[in-house]
């Protein structure tokens, strides 16, 4: 199953608000164009190694709720190392070569462990960064614009902090949601 498909079958909620704002910023601006064809994410980048590792971080620029793709690949031993390292969820995952994983990046601190010298590893991360999202709340302008011109609209905003934190959350799916909804689309493919 190709990454996106996961991430429209286990996030849909996330997966879709994704694609709103990329294609929220291809409409205000159409001589941009998606990284890939069926992409959802905003932005991509690529690490050509020849090791790349990172310590543990989390990616504070991104959109906090949405989902990050990391691809790991190379030529490495994926049992001795190159293993994901979930902090907060105090998980340790073997990351093969050719394989994806889905995460909110800059809510939960993750990085890599190192591999053997002798060997490669690279890595592609796609992501939507968190000032796109905030640019198209605050009507295709900046923070310090959208203050300017409409000062009682910046105060409405920032006060919502809290709500968006419940809003972004509200954009997890449950396993009953989930069940269901694989439940009401199988009925209607019979």
């Amino acid at each position: 199953m190709c990454i996106l498909e996961c991430y429209r079958t286990w996030m849909p909620h996330l997966y879709e608000a994704s694609d709103k704002v990329l294609s929220e910023l291809l409409e205000w601006k159409p001589t941009l164009r998606r990284n890939f064809t069926n992409s959802v994410y905003c932005c991509t980048t690529f690490n050509f190694g020849p090791n790349a590792v990172c310590r543990g971080h989390r990616d504070h620029l991104n959109w906090a709720p949405g989902g990050c793709t990391i691809t790991s690949g190379g030529e490495f031993d994926y049992v001795r190392g190159g293993h994901i390292v979930l902090v907060e969820a105090k998980l340790i995952i073997e990351f093969p070569p050719g394989r994806s994983i889905i995460i909110p990046s800059a809510c939960i601190t993750h990085g890599n462990l190192p591999i053997c010298k002798s060997e490669n590893r690279i890595s592609m991360t796609q992501y939507t960064a968190g000032g796109l999202v905030r640019w198209l709340d605050y009507g295709c302008r900046s923070a310090e614009k959208f203050k300017k011109h409409d000062r009682k609209g910046k105060k409405a905003m920032d006060d919502k902090g809290d709500e968006r934190w419940r809003d972004g959350i509200k954009m997890y799916s449950t396993i009953l949601e989930l069940k269901e909804l694989w439940s009401s689309k199988a009925g209607r493919a019979q």
